[in-house]
């Protein structure tokens, strides 16, 4: 499908200036990914103070609304409760969380992550999605194309959507990641968008993610649901049908032709005694 423009949130941005969401829908953009706040070791939620305006005021501007947390999850329950805590934060925005809630992990500057090993730090990530899906919302994940090849099991992967950063071309992407991913982040700190003070990341989601989660009744929405479609009629159908209607319609007409008759003969015996009153009276 189409690109579909999508920029991401976190406090940082929120610290330089409140964001104005209409200039950003203005500008042509259609969904906000919006920072929880970071998850520790142990998998408790730090969240942005800057959080609770950014759900609302995007909402309230007609913008499709994701949510991600950045990790330094150090085992699966600590990423498992990450989620939880994630999930229990997009609950009290019912109707307002149309695109994922996903798992931001790419920390290297500290080494709690890349010291976990392949295995072990692919489980936190699938620990993390299997949580949300299990409670009811989509799942991705998010990282950039050096730290998957280096850090992660990519195969393991495979059935979350992937949320990519790579500032270099769309075809170098592709040739490097081996596998398809639902949003790209195409530009980081030289990015920029209207109603955003200073650097903004910008981001083409390739699925539309309102419209997918809300057919299949995830984050909150009721699943919807298709009538039942009318059996093809078949020729014998048919033709029952159009002789229960003839049959009705001459059943009809002979009733409105009794019927007629009757005052017909009313008529006519109400016209004989006018008649045999004025013989009477002119006797």
């Amino acid at each position: 499908m189409a690109q579909i423009n999508v920029i991401d949130i976190s406090e940082h941005q929120s610290r330089r200036g409140r964001i104005d969401y209409y200039k950003v829908k203005a500008s042509g953009v259609v969904g906000v990914m919006i920072r929880i706040g970071w998850a520790g070791y142990e998998g408790g939620l730090d969240v942005d103070e800057s959080l609770h305006y950014n759900i609302t005021g995007a909402n309230a501007a007609g913008l499709g609304v994701g949510l991600y947390v950045y990790t330094y999850a150090t085992s699966t329950a600590a990423a498992k409760r990450a989620a939880q805590e994630a999930v229990a934060i997009a609950n009290k925005y019912k109707g307002m969380i149309t695109y994922p809630i996903v798992y931001d992990v790419e920390e290297t500057k500290l080494p709690c992550l890349t010291n976990l090993g392949r295995a072990k730090l692919t489980d936190t990530v699938v620990a993390f999605c299997d949580e949300v899906q299990r409670q009811g919302y989509y799942a991705m994940w998010y990282t950039y194309t050096a730290f998957v090849r280096q850090y992660l099991d990519l195969p393991r992967l495979a059935p979350y959507d992937l949320w990519v950063a790579d500032y270099r071309s769309k075809a170098l992407l592709d040739a490097q990641i081996g596998r398809s991913y639902g949003m790209w982040q195409y530009i980081g700190g030289e990015g920029s968008c209207p109603g955003v003070t200073g650097p903004c990341d910008r981001n083409y989601a390739y699925k539309d993610y309102p419209a997918i989660i809300k057919a299949a009744g995830l984050n909150g929405f009721s699943k919807a649901v298709t009538p039942p479609t009318k059996p093809a009629e078949t020729q014998t159908d048919e033709l029952a049908r159009i002789c229960a209607e003839l049959t009705a319609s001459k059943e009809y007409t002979a009733h409105l032709k009794k019927r007629v008759d009757a005052i017909i003969a009313e008529r006519d015996t109400y016209k004989n005694r006018c008649e045999r009153a004025v013989q009477l009276l002119t006797e």
